[in-house]
């Protein structure tokens, strides 16, 4: 149950970031890192989920992550 649940809340991280960035123009953020690091695909060459610091460059080439 719990890792469904950490799984879902990894996933979500960087929807979140890209909405908050697309939509709302926000271009700064901060990441506390209390999640799980990320996995590399080794397929698509990225993280999986992506880190806050490259959704929130997707959204925005200037945007800064702390």
């Amino acid at each position: 149950m719990a890792t469904s649940v950490s799984r879902s809340v990894e996933r979500h991280r960087p929807h979140a970031v890209t909405t908050l960035g697309c939509d709302l123009g926000i271009t700064q953020f901060l990441d506390l890192g209390c999640g799980l690091p990320s996995g590399w695909d080794k397929k698509r060459q990225c993280h999986d989920p992506a880190l806050t610091y490259e959704a929130a460059h997707g959204a925005h080439e200037n945007a800064r992550v702390v």
